[in-house]
Formats: structure tokens, sequence, C-alpha cells
């Protein structure tokens, strides 16, 4: 982008220069409050996910002894299904 005080007469090359600077200084502002919106969400995210952590170890508890449960009732399946497997085959013999 081209400096607006490249071509300008003196007196309005300060006009120019005054105005290039609060025109940047307002974007500056823009840019630094955007900023500080986007640090207080992340707060809040940060807040909200150490929140959940803890609200759920219970939850993980749970889970993880639901899963136990599944995975012993699957092998109790599947001896059974063995198990009448090689009843099947005694049988044949």
């Amino acid at each position: 982008m081209a400096h607006p005080t490249e071509n300008a007469q003196p007196d309005d090359k300060q006009a120019k220069t005054d105005e290039y600077e609060q025109h940047w200084l307002e974007e500056l502002d823009r840019v630094s409050y955007g900023l500080r919106e986007l640090a207080a969400k992340a707060e809040e995210m940060r807040k909200y996910i150490i929140g959940r952590a803890f609200e759920t170890q219970d939850w993980a508890k749970f889970i993880e002894e639901v899963r136990k449960r599944r995975d012993e009732k699957k092998a109790d399946e599947k001896d059974a299904t063995l198990n009448g497997k090689m009843a099947e085959m005694n049988l044949d013999e």
C-alpha cells in the first residue's frame, strides 16, 4: 500500500500523515479489541473444559465399568459358543 503522503504538498502532507496514522490507530484498536474478545472466549472455554473434566470423572469410571462388563459378557458368550461347538463336535464323533 502506497503511503498517501508521497505526492502531497507540505500542508496536505501533514494532514494526510495524520489521517493515515489515525486510520492505522483505529485499525490497531479494532484488532486489539478483537484479540481481547478472543482471549476472553478462550478463557471461558478453558474453564468449561476443566469443569467438564471434573464433572465427568465419575462418568469416566462408570463408562469404564460398563465397557468392562460388556467385554466380560462378550467373553462369556464366546466361551458358551465355543463350548456349544465342542459339544456338537463330540456328538458328531
